[in-house]
């Protein structure tokens, strides 16, 4: 039974996504600068890159405990925000970021309380997060702040974070001799 409910919560977090991509499109219309379209394609390529190597870094067997269910949802909801504030004038794109981020950090720390994919080292990917989180909450008080306007260069620096994080999640275990 409980691999029927994990393929059953697989499906409800595969069609999330799907309504969050289809439901990003009507913000491309909405773009009407460099750095709108620059956010909407980053925020694009963050759904795509969760949904392909994320979800499947455990495809099938996590689903079967509540809380990575409810973090997923939390995952896709706030990616549905960054998909919002990507082509309007809100001040609170990179603050989403940061919440991504902290719910990957939640994610991180629920996996290896579980124990779910133990070919990638948790503390790589946790700590990658967490300088993410910081980071984008650090680029988000200097444009709240006017320090820095929020321009392409800043977003680029954005990128530029999220690909490094990124990397993190797939440093390997060190193999014990």
């Amino acid at each position: 039974m409980a691999a029927k409910e994990s393929t059953v919560r697989i499906s409800l977090v595969d069609v999330l996504y799907g309504v969050v991509l289809g439901y990003g499109f009507t913000y491309f219309d909405k773009a009407d600068s460099t750095t709108d379209y620059f956010r909407f394609f980053f925020a694009y390529f963050i759904i795509i890159i969760d949904w392909i190597y994320v979800h499947s870094l455990y495809w099938g067997q996590e689903y079967k405990y509540n809380s990575v269910l409810l973090l997923d949802i939390g995952i896709i909801f706030t990616i549905s925000r960054i998909l919002h504030t990507s082509t309007n004038e809100s001040n609170s794109f990179f603050l989403w970021l940061a919440l991504l981020f902290s719910f990957y950090v939640a994610w991180d720390i629920d996996s290896k309380l579980k124990d779910l994919h133990p070919k990638y080292d948790w503390r790589y990917s946790a700590s990658g997060d967490f300088l993410a989180t910081i980071c984008f909450i650090g680029l988000w008080k200097i444009v709240i702040m006017g320090i820095f306007p929020s321009t392409l260069l800043l977003h680029t620096v954005a990128l530029i974070i999220y690909i490094i994080a990124f990397a993190t999640w797939f440093k390997k275990v060190p193999k014990q001799d």
